[in-house]
């Protein structure tokens, strides 16, 4: 007997997105995954226009996620390396693509309990267990949950992250390499209105994070340098 239509592993944005969709649709959706996120993450996200309108469908946007976040009205990227050549500083309207901001930047912290909220009120069923160990036939996945349980359905989806189980268990391969880099995550308070930029600075193996405006009083970016540097 097969005990669902679809599993979902792992409850990050992108899993409990596709769970609640799937739900939405009608499916019996069962959400594998023993964390739901950290109110206290201090991590922001930015959503463009599509993942905006994916949020509007749900029916949680704009609700009270909105008055959380923060506007993408510009996108700037800047080239700090030093340089001999540097390049010219580029700034990007959302007015060029017909719209008046680019997205919104989201805080983690609300961002995954407003999508699990909305997965429970929808039915998915959460089983509070991780995936371990995957198995595929002719009809249907079954999975083992740390806690011993098997869970089947006619279809997984793995969402479970860089070490997905599930994905090893069907077969797909991956290419891994480290750039030698830590990133810290600091937020401020503000009262200035900012602008994402991306800079690209000297020393740094790799693009540093775009500076991120979490809400009108509270600045967040995202700081990549070498380890060493870091510690």
């Amino acid at each position: 007997m097969i005990d669902h239509d679809v599993i979902v592993a792992g409850a990050g944005p992108a899993g409990l997105a596709a769970a609640c969709l799937l739900a939405l649709d009608g499916a019996n959706v069962a959400l594998v995954a023993r964390q739901q996120g950290d109110a206290s993450d201090p991590r922001t996200v930015a959503l463009m226009q599509p993942s905006i309108r994916m949020l509007l469908h749900l029916g949680i946007w704009p609700g009270e996620l909105k008055s959380a976040t923060q506007a993408l009205r510009k996108l700037r990227m800047v080239d700090d390396t030093g340089s001999m050549f540097t390049a010219p500083t580029l700034t990007f309207d959302p007015t060029e693509l017909g719209e008046e901001v680019f997205g919104w930047n989201f805080p983690l912290g609300l961002l995954i309990p407003a999508l699990f909220a909305r997965a429970q009120e929808l039915g998915v069923a959460h089983i509070g267990a991780d995936v371990v160990s995957a198995s595929a036939f002719a009809d249907h996945v079954s999975v083992t949950t740390t806690s011993g349980e098997r869970i089947s359905a006619r279809v997984a989806i793995a969402a479970d992250g860089r070490n997905s189980v599930l994905r090893e268990a069907a077969g797909i391969g991956t290419n891994k390499w480290s750039y030698d880099q830590s990133a810290l995550p600091p937020v401020s308070t503000t009262t200035a209105r900012m602008t994402a930029s991306r800079r690209s600075i000297t020393g740094v193996p790799g693009p540093s994070p775009p500076y991120r405006c979490q809400a009108s009083a509270r600045a967040s970016f995202g700081w990549s340098a070498r380890r060493g540097r870091l510690n």
